[in-house]
């Protein structure tokens, strides 16, 4: 089977997080998309077939992860009601994400901070 996304296992990751994240902003800047819509964004309107499979790949592959919705070729952003400090707040599965990898860091970095002084 011919590979889509890249010649090696390292190519296929960089060009799914890249996928992804082009779709986050798509998204982002949208509510929802529609499938051939998507497709001219992304590849200037010529479709190869080896685009066109990995659009849909990379769709299937978000819409089992549970970040995206793919119903009768629209695609949109899941959301998810969160409470706060605000009260009930609509965020999508992404920004929940992207405030966890946030949080994980700044406790990464807190800890290589108490490894160089710990006396503080």
């Amino acid at each position: 089977m011919a590979r889509i996304w890249g010649e090696t296992d390292d190519a296929e990751e960089a060009a799914k997080y890249s996928f992804e994240k082009h779709l986050e902003k798509i998204l982002n800047e949208q509510s929802s998309i529609h499938i051939d819509d998507l497709l001219k964004k992304m590849w200037g309107g010529y479709n190869l077939l080896t685009n066109y499979q990995s659009i849909l790949e990379g769709i299937n592959h978000l819409a089992k992860d549970g970040k995206i919705v793919f119903y009768d070729k629209i695609i949109s952003s899941v959301t998810v009601m969160t409470l706060d400090k605000n009260g009930l707040e609509e965020k999508t599965v992404w920004d929940l994400i992207h405030s966890e990898k946030e949080i994980e860091e700044k406790k990464e970095i807190m800890r290589r901070y108490n490894q160089i002084n710990p006396l503080v």
